[in-house]
């Protein structure tokens, strides 16, 4: 695999699975805040107070069991979706099938689909929910192209 094209991959890579962790903090923040564990022995966590103190736990807690559910579902839709772009992407490139130029300008647009899609989805009841799809689209018709390439070189 071209190095220039593995950079782009791991660079790409590196800001969803960043976004996917903060997507994280974030719903276990609002869960931490609202006191609605998904376990009823997480109340008695001896260390519940210092994880307050790291999720910042003051202040608005971005809506609570609602908030908590869009970022559930935010991160399952990035489970369901990125690693197979990914998958293509880098065996694709491990065969020599994707030309470096072409692959990081498919990589570096469907991360900024991923994002947009993440902004989206938390802005949702204050938006129309067109961009979010247009983002899911997009981002889902970058991965179809990607494998087309390599199917049109068998």
């Amino acid at each position: 695999m071209d190095s220039t094209y593995a950079k782009c991959l791991a660079s790409c890579a590196a800001v969803l699975s960043t976004k996917t962790i903060l997507v994280h903090v974030l719903g276990v923040r609002s869960r931490v805040m609202g006191k609605a564990y998904p376990q009823p022995e997480d109340d008695a966590n001896p260390l519940l107070p210092l994880l307050k103190v790291a999720l910042v736990c003051y202040g608005n807690d971005f809506g609570g069991a609602d908030f908590v559910q869009r970022c559930e579902r935010i991160a399952k839709n990035a489970a369901e979706n990125e690693p197979f772009f990914f998958m293509t992407a880098i065996t694709g490139g491990l065969a020599g099938l994707i030309p470096t130029g072409i692959g990081c300008q498919l990589a570096v647009a469907y991360t900024t689909c991923r994002i947009g899609h993440t902004l989206t989805y938390f802005l949702g009841p204050k938006i129309t929910t067109a961009p979010r799809s247009v983002a899911w689209i997009t981002g889902s018709v970058l991965t179809l192209g990607l494998g087309g390439i390599i199917l049109s070189k068998k």
